[in-house]
């Protein structure tokens, strides 16, 4: 839609929303095959025409800055730290970005834009840690009498503020009331109306950016909410970040919308599985706390046995179909005492509703609820109290795979699960190892000792379906078991030629020491060489070599006359293995050493 209304604004020079007058002719075509396109026509044209205002607001200024970013450009190539900024400050895909480069003949800093998202994504994830503590928060409520703020971000993403905003800085364990803070100040803002969604229930708080058509940005890292009072916590990125009361330059809040998009398909993946959970596993099932994030959504609850390998699957299969089924996602408000009439309502056992609660529905409408509560077929849809974002229809969060099951507590059990593109490429990658694992079933055993090792350390640190994952650790276990056995039977194999060699310089040599380099020998099998040519010559000091790849080891013995003299097989190792880049040592009868150069 931006690169769209991107294309009418500089190339056919619409200033207007104009895209939302074209969805009747897309509903005139597509309405058979998309019959709810037809029943919510005024809607779609609605939320788009709204998109399309929204970021018309910040468009011009965009190209003004990309403009500027073109200008500036080495190389023929627009700088990271410009393309960062259309995105975060502006709302500019990225890829909106490279096609208006392309269009001048221009490409831009991939690499460096992508390590400035990271840096970003760090930022946020390190927010938790942030010097503003709720302490402070609280003081704030508590002292500076803030405005209560209103959340208007279940159907969108982005504002602009008709109001004046409160800018505090963080001073140390304390704060200031300011107008305006400079790049690096870290500050909480609190406005009478928001798009974010500040931590609750399970779900964290959103991140994004508050900024002005001049540039200047507040970067939200963090969103949270003492009583009334929701309290964006960020830090100034750029230009000196202005919250005075200036009617001709507005704040225009923006959430980060792919990061909430993700957490939303979390969100209603995890009202799914709750639902699932007591269909599968029984109606003692309660939930016992939950963590919706941009990575995961973490659930748990109550139930006294691990969940087996085809629970698992029941599970995931039975979520999958209700997001294949693409079942629109209702919410609505009512009395809590007519919400909790309704057949297969869930709500956290122990916890406190205000007397109107938020009621989301994933299927039927809450109208339809409440009007008919007993109904049975209400026992088949996801139906809870609830007052997190989520998704307009199940078929968004594209897949859900799960990828831990774990107790963590008596009679409490955690499922950990993913969803959307997340999910695919988890899948992906653990359909691949597997794939890889099924051809080395067959290969020789001599072949397999370094591909387990890479096997076991590629599972190590990736995020795999928990069905699939059992599955490729089944495959790497049977594999290492092969290697095992193959081991001995070299090890066996190696033995007996050690023993072959160490009799051949047993009857070779003599005197009072022996010196020798027991071909194909290692570490161990030393001691058998050590063994067999004692045994012929108790009375001589022996020291024995044997190269291992790149290294060697060494071991020598020394009988007590000799070690009456002075000479001791600890002293004498250790001065052999320095030669060869080690070390080592022992008793003055028995020692062994290892070197790092096996040419010495």
């Amino acid at each position: 839609l931006r690169r769209a209304v991107r294309h009418g604004w500089q190339t056919l020079d619409m200033k207007q929303p104009f895209l939302h007058k074209l969805v009747p002719t897309v509903v005139d075509a597509m309405g058979d095959a998309f019959p709810e396109l037809k029943e919510h026509t005024a809607k779609v044209m609605a939320e788009i025409k709204d998109e399309e205002e929204s970021f018309g607001r910040t468009l011009e200024r965009g190209i003004a800055l990309f403009n500027e970013a073109a200008d500036e450009a080495k190389d023929n190539t627009i700088a990271a730290e410009q393309a960062f900024k259309l995105h975060d400050t502006f709302g500019f895909p990225i890829d909106l970005t490279e096609i208006m480069a392309e269009e001048r003949g221009m490409s831009v800093d991939i690499a460096g834009y992508k390590e400035l998202m990271e840096r970003a994504k760090e930022l946020a994830r390190e927010a938790g840690g942030s010097k503003v503590s709720g302490q402070a928060l609280l003081e704030i409520v508590q002292k500076e009498n803030p405005p209560t703020t209103e959340f208007v971000g279940y159907d969108k993403a982005e504002l602009q503020a008709n109001e004046p905003v409160q800018l505090y800085r963080i001073v140390g364990d304390g704060y200031k009331i300011v107008d305006a803070a400079e790049p690096g100040d870290e500050c909480v803002l609190v406005a009478k109306e928001t798009p974010f969604y500040a931590e609750a229930g399970g779900q964290v708080g959103d991140t994004g950016f508050i900024g002005d058509k001049e540039g200047d940005a507040f970067r939200v890292l963090n969103t949270q909410r003492v009583g009334e009072t929701i309290f964006h916590v960020g830090v100034v990125e750029e230009g000196t970040f202005d919250a005075s009361d200036d009617t001709d330059n507005k704040l225009t809040f923006r959430v980060d919308h792919d990061r909430r998009r993700v957490i939303m398909a979390n969100h209603t993946a995890t009202h799914i599985m709750n639902h699932k959970l007591r269909a599968i596993l029984g109606d003692h099932v309660q939930q016992k706390g939950s963590l919706v994030d941009e990575e995961k959504t973490r659930f748990d609850f109550s139930h006294n046995t691990s969940v087996t390998e085809q629970e698992i699957e029941q599970i995931e299969t039975h979520v999958n179909h209700d997001i294949a089924a693409d079942l629109p996602v209702h919410y609505d408000y009512a009395p809590q005492e007519d919400a909790l009439k309704i057949n297969s309502l869930r709500a956290v056992f122990g916890e406190k509703y205000p007397p109107t609660v938020r009621v989301v529905s994933i299927g039927p409408p809450v109208e339809e609820l409440l009007k008919d509560p007993d109904t049975k077929e209400w026992m088949n849809y996801s139906i809870e109290f609830c007052g997190g974002t989520h998704l307009a229809k199940t078929g968004d969060a594209e897949g859900f795979v799960v990828v831990n099951e774990e107790g963590i507590a008596k009679g409490v059990r955690r499922i950990t699960a993913i969803t959307g593109k997340t999910a695919h490429k988890a899948q992906a990658e653990a359909d691949m190892l597997l794939n890889r694992v099924n051809m080395l079933q067959d290969a020789p055993a001599e072949q397999l000792e370094n591909s387990v090792a890479e096997l076991t350390t590629a599972i190590e640190g990736a995020t795999l379906p928990y069905l699939t994952k059992h599955k490729i650790q089944a495959g790497i276990a049977a594999l290492g078991e092969r290697v095992k056995e193959h081991r001995k039977e070299l090890a066996k194999a190696a033995s007996g030629n050690v023993v072959e060699t160490a009799r051949a310089i047993a009857d070779a040599q003599s005197g009072s020491i022996i010196i020798a380099n027991v071909v194909g020998a290692d570490a161990k099998t030393l001691r058998d060489a050590m063994d067999v040519i004692r045994k012929k010559h108790p009375e001589s000091a022996l020291l024995l070599g044997a190269a291992t790849g790149d290294k060697c080891a060494f071991l020598a013995a020394v009988p007590k006359p000799l070690i009456d003299k002075g000479l001791k097989a600890g002293d004498w190792v250790r001065e052999v293995a320095k030669a060869a880049g080690g070390g080592g040592g022992g008793r003055p009868d028995m020692a062994q050493a290892g070197g790092k150069d096996a040419a010495k």
